[in-house]
């Protein structure tokens, strides 16, 4: 099976819809704590990631090979173009090549990772930004089971998003271009402040009102509970620390 295969079959429909975010393992599984962000690697190239909630241990295997399952955060699930070790490696200098062992990467160098892959993907592959045909008309809805009752959006209410409130998260201020530089400016996360998954009926959506645009980890803590926090909860976090 080629990437992308394995991508649409198992990261954006098993591992969601039919397994629930339950990621079975036959030996001991890694020993990390919840929240801890996981890349997942396929031959010789990373092409998924998601958040880690918590690890179970079976008292007997399942199907007789099972031992245990990872339970991740199925909102958290991003697949994108193949990243390479080399790539890796200009980020994190301690990482030799891929293998078969589970490896651990600098904590600190998080955020360059996460530059990486959102220069891999210009969508985020969670409920409410599916990647949509393109259309004339502000309008979404059309319910259908691609990722978490999933609904189609328009890319042109992304941009006019964009347009509108600019690159810089809304919540921190975080800014792409301004840390990483040119090659990465424009690259913003798209939140909708009312989650689709709320609305029924199509609706037509306003790019000043209904979007805002968001860094990856507001992003992450904004659709970290099932109701999905507030614009203003987010912030009051941040002004706490």
């Amino acid at each position: 099976m080629s990437y992308k295969e394995i991508q649409d079959s198992f990261f954006l429909n098993s591992l969601i819809h039919e397994k629930d975010g339950h990621y079975n393992f036959r030996s001991s599984g890694i020993n990390t704590p919840s929240g801890t962000f996981i890349l997942f690697q396929i031959d010789n190239a990373v092409i998924a990631s998601a958040k880690l909630i918590k690890i179970i241990k079976h008292d007997k295997p399942i199907d007789g090979i099972y031992n245990g399952a990872y339970v991740f955060d199925i909102n958290s699930i991003r697949v994108f173009e193949p990243i390479t070790s080399e790539e890796i490696r200009r980020i994190d200098q301690k990482f030799n090549n891929f293998s078969q062992v589970k490896q651990k990467l600098d904590s600190n160098k998080y955020e360059e990772i996460m530059a990486l892959i959102d220069s891999k993907s210009n969508q985020v592959l969670i409920p409410e930004e599916i990647p949509a045909e393109e259309a004339e008309k502000y309008a979404e809805g059309s319910k259908k089971q691609i990722m978490v009752n999933a609904y189609e959006r328009n890319p042109k209410a992304r941009q006019a998003c964009i347009e509108i409130h600019g690159t810089g998260c809304i919540i921190c201020g975080f800014d792409f271009g301004e840390v990483y530089g040119g090659d990465f400016a424009g690259k913003i996360h798209v939140h909708h402040i009312k989650p689709l998954a709320d609305i029924d009926d199509e609706y037509e959506v306003d790019p000043e009102n209904d979007l805002v645009p968001v860094c990856p980890n507001c992003h992450m803590i904004l659709h970290s509970k099932k109701e999905v926090y507030s614009i203003e909860e987010v912030k009051l976090f941040l002004n706490q620390q």
